[in-house]
């Protein structure tokens, strides 16, 4: 128990100590940079009045990994700085209901952590929670931007809510094979490679979305509906080897070469107000019937005649 007294832990207090096994701090407020790290018999720490955690105080990159710590309580801590538990491979619950920012790497190859609470989170960066392979769900409602790589690797992941977020960063969501849908009803702008690789993914919703980023949607070989009527730019192979039967894009300007490449039962595609189609093949090995567009010249230009449709 560290004394009453004690307000704050400094850089490189306990670092490297391979004895202590548990830690209970009531009244400090801040822990410092590497304060514990590699702390390898550490299994349980007790913060109450933490609100400061700085970077890599609690990490654990021992070669062969060999970490300990199971429970943290820190009910008051509202940010948490880059790596700060990165490594702690059996900690699988986390509870930081008043945490407003979550720093780069922070709970990154965290393998066990199944469920982490985390609802007034405004901040999360980049490769927070990447490969924490066991993490089942995720809810960040007043979150506005999931940076690049944030969730990536989640291969449990199954449910995502993000009401508030407007932007996803690159390779966010990337390869979480277990997810099935996405409702991503506030979302403006989805990045490269954002859910590329979700094997599972079957659906997903996003009527506001207007950017699509490169390879965002590739290799979903399961999905086979994606509302997007607000989507304005479709960049290259941001759908390839998706399972589409019929896309309705009525706003889209431009469509990236491979956009929609390998739909092998994609027949149907409405894109009434397309100004400009990227490269030899944005549909190549699609089987279209029927394409609509309001610019028969470009339509029949870049498509058999047979199958031009007017809106």
């Amino acid at each position: 128990v560290i004394p009453t007294d004690i307000t704050a832990i400094g850089a490189n207090a306990f670092k490297g100590n391979k004895v202590l096994t548990s830690v209970t701090m009531p009244n400090v407020t801040t822990i410092g940079y590497r304060a514990f790290y590699n702390n390898t018999a550490l299994t349980s720490v007790i913060m109450p009045n933490v609100t400061t955690i700085e970077s890599l105080a609690f990490e654990n990159d021992t070669v062969p990994a060999n970490s300990a710590l199971k429970s943290v309580i820190m009910p008051n801590v509202t940010t948490i700085g880059l790596g700060a538990f990165r490594g702690s491979r059996v900690l699988t619950s986390v509870n930081i209901p008043n945490v407003n920012t979550i720093g780069d790497t922070a709970f990154n190859g965290n393998s066990a952590l199944k469920s982490i609470n985390m609802p007034l989170v405004t901040t999360i960066g980049t490769f927070a929670f990447h490969n924490a392979i066991a993490l089942e769900s995720i809810n960040v409602p007043v979150v506005t931007k999931i940076a690049d790589w944030a969730f990536a690797g989640n291969t449990s992941l199954t449910s995502v809510n993000m009401l508030n977020v407007r932007t996803i960063g690159d390779n966010a969501f990337r390869d979480n094979t277990a997810l099935t849908s996405v409702n991503m009803l506030n979302v403006r702008t989805i990045g490269d490679n954002a859910f590329r690789g979700n094997t599972a993914l079957t659906s997903v919703t996003m009527p506001n979305v207007k950017n699509v980023g490169i390879g965002a949607f590739m290799n979903d070989g399961q999905l086979t509906s994606v509302n997007m009527l607000n989507v304005e730019t479709i960049s290259q192979d941001a759908f390839a080897r998706c399972a589409l039967t019929s896309v309705n894009m009525p706003k889209v300007i431009n469509i990236g070469n491979w956009a929609f490449a390998y739909n092998y039962n994609l027949e149907s595609v409405i894109m009434t107000n397309v100004k400009s189609i990227s490269g030899n093949s944005p549909f190549h090995a699609c089987p279209l019937t029927s394409v609509t567009m309001a610019d028969q010249a470009l339509c029949q230009q870049r498509f058999t005649t047979s199958i031009c449709k007017s809106p």
